[in-house]
């Protein structure tokens, strides 16, 4: 057996040639709920993240991501609440949606003075 030393920098590991589709569906799924938290860096050595950044790249951000009103109005469930209405309220859908409109506007409103 023979030992060399070799400069880290001239060694190169192979890269799996496939990726397991569920790591990605986690990954991409991750990414939905939490957003993403940091820039993904397309790391050698797991060919998921490439593949998911190749899907994001092609995405656009979510309405979140440029205003924190989106999250208000998912946090208030606010289209949850219009479907509830019809249901239990009996209120026609024009008159649900009519509401949550207007919800959505304030919340809107409210994050502008901000």
């Amino acid at each position: 057996m023979q030992i060399r030393e070799i400069p880290l920098a001239q060694i190169r590991r192979p890269l799996p040639r496939s990726t397991d589709p569920e790591k990605v569906a986690q990954l991409m799924q991750s990414i939905a709920e939490l957003g993403l938290l940091e820039p993904i860096d397309v790391l050698e050595n797991d060919p998921h993240i490439s593949v998911v950044a190749k899907q994001i790249k092609n995405s656009r951000p979510l309405g979140q991501v440029r205003n924190p009103a989106y999250t208000e109005v998912q946090a208030q469930n606010v289209w949850g609440k219009a479907v509830n209405s019809i249901v239990t309220q009996k209120k026609t859908p024009q008159e649900a949606t009519e509401q949550a409109i207007a919800e959505i506007k304030t919340i809107f409103s409210n994050w502008s003075k901000v």
